[in-house]
C-alpha cells in the first residue's frame, strides 16, 4: 500500500509529499513546504517503526530549547527509527454499495525516536555561518530533545496522511472482504 492505489483512491506514502507542514511549539513557530517524506516502505507494522528523510523548504522563528533561531531556506531532515503508535475507534457504516464497511472514527498516536536525527538548514541567520555553526551543531547533538519540541506537526500530518489511505481502503472494500479467516 506504500506505493498508492489510485483506483481505490489511495495516495502514495512513500514518496509522500505536503504543500505545508506548520506547527507552534513551545515558543517556536515552524513551517515545512513543499515537503517529500521518503523511508515509509520500510516500515513495520508492529508500531509503525522506520527510518525517514524529509527535504523541502522551512522557515523558523523563535526559541528552538535554549536557543533562539530563525532562518527560512532548504531542509533535509533524517529520522531513524522512529516509532508511532497509533490507536483509532473503529465503525461499522453502511457503505454506499449497501455493504457493511469499517471507518476510523477517531485516531491518537504516540511516537520516539530510538536511534537518532540529522538536521540540515540551509540559510539559518540569513546564512551567518558563525551564528548558524554552533547552532547546528547544539540541534544535532541534542536531537532527542529537537525532536519532542518539532516532531509534533510532522507526525501528525505524517500519520493522518495514513489515516487517509487506510480510510480509503476501507471505503472502497467491504469489512466482510477486510476479515482475517
Amino acid at each position: 500500500m506504500a506505493v498508492g492505489i489510485p483506483e481505490l483512491g489511495i495516495k502514495s506514502l512513500d514518496p509522500m509529499r505536503f504543500d505545508e507542514i506548520k506547527g507552534d511549539q513551545a515558543g517556536l513557530s515552524l513551517t515545512f513546504k513543499d515537503t517529500t517524506v521518503t523511508g515509509m516502505k520500510g516500515c513495520t507494522v508492529d508500531g509503525v517503526k522506520c527510518s525517514v528523510d524529509l527535504n523541502g523548504d522551512y522557515k523558523l522563528g523563535g526559541q528552538l530549547l535554549v536557543l533562539p533561531i530563525r532562518g527560512e531556506g532548504k531542509y533535509h531532515i533524517n529520522i531513524r527509527d522512529i516509532v508511532i503508535k497509533a490507536s483509532n475507534a473503529l465503525v461499522t457504516v453502511d457503505g454506499a454499495d449497501g455493504k457493511k464497511h469499517w471507518h476510523i472514527d477517531n485516531w491518537h498516536f504516540t511516537h520516539q525516536v530510538k536511534t537518532g536525527a540529522v538536521f540540515n538548514f540551509d540559510n539559518l541567520f540569513n546564512g551567518n555561518k558563525i551564528l548558524a555553526g554552533p547552532v547546528e551543531d547544539f540541534v544535532n547533538s541534542n536531537w532527542r530533545d529537537v525532536m519532542r519540541e518539532i516532531a509534533p506537526p510532522i507526525v501528525h500530518a505524517i500519520v493522518a496522511r495514513v489515516v487517509e489511505a487506510v480510510e480509503a481502503l476501507y471505503k472502497a472494500v467491504p469489512a466482510e472482504e477486510l476479515y482475517i479467516q
